[in-house]
């Protein structure tokens, strides 16, 4: 009796302790990260190019169709109403392609959304690989994105693996 007693009282206390283990949590700060990891730059760069080039010839087109607009309005009193109505479809088609140019460009599926996964995907996916492969060897069971939008109020330093993670990556 004295026997079973004893062993389901080990049994209890370890399965308590089994099951009050702390959990080891660490954090890291993508942004820090990303800014640190020359590829990731050079990629956010050749995006930035592309964007001011698309806005600039989005621009264009918009002007373009102000001055049509602006025209419009000046000759409406010496135009017929046929072609009234035609320079106002030409005015509502060049819109309509406008719409269509960004959405291509900046559109769910468009340009920058390909341009970017074709660029960024592969760092993201470096860095990720990195953060599941330190997280699993010092066997963390949380990592936090300081620079999400998770609230961290206070964080030690001691805690943070970004450092780890570069080191990783740069290997």
């Amino acid at each position: 009796m004295k026997r079973i007693l004893l062993l389901t009282f080990l049994c209890f206390t370890i399965g308590t302790s089994w099951s009050q283990r702390s959990q080891i949590i660490a954090y890291m700060d993508m942004e820090y990260i990303l800014e640190n990891v020359p590829e990731y730059l050079e990629a956010q760069n050749t995006l930035d190019k592309k964007v001011v080039k698309w806005r600039e010839k989005l621009d264009k087109e918009a002007r373009f169709i102000e001055v049509l607009k602006s025209d419009l309005a000046n000759e409406k009193i010496i135009l017929t109403k046929d072609l009234i109505e035609e320079k106002e479809e030409e005015i509502t088609i060049k819109q309509g392609q406008l719409r269509r140019l960004e959405s291509l460009y900046f559109g769910p599926n468009g340009d920058l959304f390909s341009l970017r996964k074709q660029l960024v995907k592969p760092i993201q996916d470096r860095v990720y690989n990195a953060i599941q492969t330190i997280a699993a060897k010092k066997r963390y069971d949380f990592v936090f994105d300081k620079s999400s939008e998770l609230v961290l109020l206070y964080s030690n330093k001691k805690y943070d693996i970004s450092d780890l993670i570069l080191r990783a990556i740069d290997r």
